[in-house]
């Protein structure tokens, strides 16, 4: 992989098979193992593939790590980065709340067709929302709500549910993607209930 890669810039990947922990603040409080991917139950050739396909999309990638079972099976570093490189990261909590509602499914919590308003009934409105009796769990993961909530409303105010709520619709839940950070939060409060 080393030969292969090397000579195709920017995205020259450099594997480290490193004996110590994930770089981090503290590592001590976060020891990980290392260990070849076969004995963890992966194929190194899906790997590889995997690689391929980011390598045929001309993704711009800093790194990548794999962990199966709490340990490192794999772990690569685009050049000019590396292991102790600092990274800006954006929207990160979708990311996290994504997982965090796949864990609450995988449990039995949730569905990602529940009905979003059934978890906040006291946001019912009186008269009958079409619309909102169809948005689910899985329109706010997707940012197909339908909602549109104002970029200039007061987000420092304790009323995100209500505003989202509120937010006029510009389509049905399902049929458009918009990027809408309320969707997440509306996720948030939903594993809070």
């Amino acid at each position: 992989l080393l030969q292969r890669m090397a000579g195709t810039p920017p995205f020259r990947f450099i594997i480290t098979l490193r004996k110590k922990v994930l770089s981090m603040s503290n590592p001590e409080q976060f020891p990980l193992s290392v260990f070849p991917p076969e004995h963890m139950g992966v194929s190194p050739r899906s790997i590889l593939r995997f690689l391929d396909r980011l390598e045929e999309r001309r993704l711009c990638m800093h790194s990548f790590v794999l962990v199966r079972h709490g340990a490192i099976i794999s772990e690569g570093y685009w050049a000019p980065y590396t292991a102790d490189s600092l990274q800006r990261m954006y929207s990160v909590s979708k990311s996290f709340t994504s997982t965090a509602i796949g864990f609450a499914v995988e449990e039995g919590l949730l569905s990602l067709d529940a009905k979003v308003i059934d978890f906040f009934p006291e946001y019912r409105p009186a008269q009958p929302d079409e619309k909102l009796e169809k948005m689910t769990v899985r329109h706010l993961l997707t940012m197909t709500s339908g909602k549109n909530p104002s970029l200039l409303l007061d987000k420092t105010k304790d009323r995100w549910i209500k505003d989202f709520f509120n937010a006029p619709w510009i389509s049905e839940p399902g049929e458009m993607f918009l990027y809408v950070s309320e969707n997440i939060y509306m996720l948030c409060a939903i594993l809070v209930r």
